[in-house]
């Protein structure tokens, strides 16, 4: 039986639960949410379309197609649905207990759900072995991860998957935070022959800073494709938010200056967690990790003196998100020092 009594796994960008769970007063500068900083601001007011259904158009058809460079991709609402959605589906699909790979440092979301359907779970650190792969029906990969800053190449994954798909067996692949580095992505590959059993999940909110619009995608082969559109809910994902959808994805100029802003800042916030620590992961641009045993203390200092950053679940590390101007870079570098003039703690 589920072990319903299991806590849901706790998640950055909370700050009013914060506020008010430590009585926290006056300004904070948020790091925690590994969001896009420099969100889509062409935002118009649009009140039309809050009183028609929400219904996906042809045209939206084409540019979710265009954007993930497959026709078998489906909008979903947020990716975070289909994390949840997927382990019930297989459980019903399969009709077994399931035994499922999992990184043992991930977005804690995708553990928690295939729990909550019994599957036995069996971990691995960076690449799955052949051992595991064989011992698993389901292996599940955050790329690049999330919140350990580390990638698998399109080709160690597709090598992988192929393996999967001749095994019978499948594999889902979390891009949540691709969309700044799509050379890692296969999405494109989604439904090629010989990988039929390759699942890609996106997310919208991420990359365009809108978490707000509740919007994502998953990318599955014929086979199961109308299995999960019958099951995405009906209007599920709202008028506006679909309209945002379209005109992001279709603005290439915005899309390669966002790039880019993203890029420069995120060396920017590696340069000067460098100064403090000497380990240091900013091969995801949206975040930087930082490895210390001193995360825990780093953390509650930064925090009285205004500065919310993510403590990773271990307590060994701390994820930063990038600072959208030199203000924010400066404030937290302040903070830093601050928290460094004891002799407590070591970088």
């Amino acid at each position: 039986m589920t072990d319903i009594s299991k806590p849901r796994p706790k998640h950055g960008g909370d700050l009013s639960c914060l506020r008010y769970e430590r009585d926290l007063q006056g300004s904070i500068l948020d790091l925690s949410s590994a969001v896009n900083p420099f969100a889509y601001d062409k935002l118009d007011n649009e009140p039309e379309q809050w009183k028609s259904l929400p219904n996906i158009s042809p045209s939206l058809k084409e540019r979710v197609a265009q954007y993930y460079d497959n026709e078998n991709f489906l909008l979903t609402p947020g990716s975070q649905w289909a994390i949840e959605y997927l382990p019930k589906l297989f459980k019903q699909q399969l009709d077994k207990s399931l035994s499922v790979a999992v990184p043992s440092e991930g977005y804690a979301e995708h553990r928690y759900h295939w729990q909550k359907v019994d599957a036995r779970l069996y971990e691995y650190d960076v690449l799955a072995s052949n051992e595991l792969i064989e011992a698993v029906d389901i292996c599940v990969v955050i790329n690049p991860n999330n919140p350990s800053g580390d990638f698998l190449t399109a080709k160690e994954i597709i090598t992988l998957a192929e393996r999967m798909t001749a095994a019978g067996k499948w594999m889902i692949i979390d891009e949540a935070f691709v969309d700044f580095h799509h050379e890692f992505s296969v999405s494109s590959y989604v439904g090629k022959p010989g990988l039929e059993n390759l699942i890609v999940l996106r997310s919208f909110g991420k990359f365009s800073g809108l978490p707000g619009a509740r919007i994502g995608a998953v990318g599955v082969s014929t086979q199961l494709r109308h299995v999960v559109k019958s099951d995405i809910p009906l209007w599920g994902i709202s008028g506006p938010s679909l309209t945002l959808f379209e005109r992001v994805v279709a603005d290439q100029a915005w899309l390669r200056s966002a790039c880019e802003e993203v890029t420069v800042w995120s060396r920017k916030l590696d340069v000067v967690l460098r100064r403090y620590f000497s380990d240091v992961n900013s091969a995801v641009k949206l975040f930087s990790i930082i490895r210390t045993p001193d995360a825990l203390i780093i953390f509650e200092r930064l925090l009285s003196d205004g500065v919310y950053v993510r403590l990773l679940d271990n307590g060994l590390g701390l994820r930063v998100s990038v600072p959208k101007n030199e203000a924010e870079l400066n404030y937290l570098e302040t903070a830093l020092a601050r928290a460094f003039n004891r002799e407590d703690i070591s970088a």
